[in-house]
């Protein structure tokens, strides 16, 4: 998970990012993100848990939807 003072460098590559950890893991307000132009879908998991298969699919439709459709390297 990147720090706070990762953000700026890491939004020159991605335009959009799933943050999955819960909100205490962060050591920063996810909607720094946001400040660069970068979209955030957040889908807290607790530790050693999984999303169910519909919270799975809201990620999936999140990523491949018009208003994320970026080239895929943009998405890794």
């Amino acid at each position: 998970m990147p720090s706070e003072d990762q953000i700026p460098e890491l939004t020159k590559t991605f335009k959009a990012v799933v943050i999955l950890v819960e909100d205490q893991e962060l050591d920063y307000d996810i909607h720094q993100w946001g400040k660069f132009g970068v979209k955030v879908k957040q889908m807290p998991i607790p530790d050693f848990g999984m999303p169910d298969l519909n919270d799975l699919h809201e990620v999936i439709e999140w990523i491949i939807s018009p208003l994320h459709r970026l080239p895929f390297s943009n998405l890794l």
